[in-house]
């Protein structure tokens, strides 16, 4: 490993592990808090092409509402893409996955989706058997 690439990987390390776990104490009770979007951890490129290196942002505040500035592969920084996941009834969905359908109309048919952190869903007429 490169001399300027020696600290990234434990630094990274050290603060994806202090992002996943965030802990609040309060009288008597703890919280575990996970943050609802990370920066991804950067991947090292050891040869081949060596991507963005240059900074191209210092806050979140320079990327778009998809995005935050984040370490990228040798140690500038860039806007990353970032999006949320969905948890519905202790179940993780990734951004974009399909969700259940809950409805307590037997008529109400959809189908729902994990968009960023909130559950979308789309709804329509259930129709009866297809002769």
């Amino acid at each position: 490993m490169s001399p300027s690439h020696a600290g990234i990987v434990p630094l990274t390390a050290c603060l994806v592990l202090l992002s996943i776990l965030t802990v609040l104490t309060l009288p008597g009770q703890a919280l575990i808090v996970l943050p609802p979007i990370a920066c991804p951890v950067p991947k090292l490129q050891l040869g081949g092409d060596v991507g963005v290196c240059a900074t191209l942002c210092a806050s979140d505040a320079e990327c778009g509402s998809d995005s935050m500035c984040c370490l990228n592969s040798c140690g500038g920084r860039s806007c990353t893409t970032v999006t949320a996941p969905c948890v519905d009834n202790n179940i993780r969905y990734l951004h974009h996955n399909f969700m259940p359908f809950h409805s307590e109309d037997p008529d109400t048919c959809g189908m729902c989706w994990c968009q960023n952190g909130s559950k979308a869903c789309h709804t329509y007429p259930c129709k009866g058997p297809i002769p």
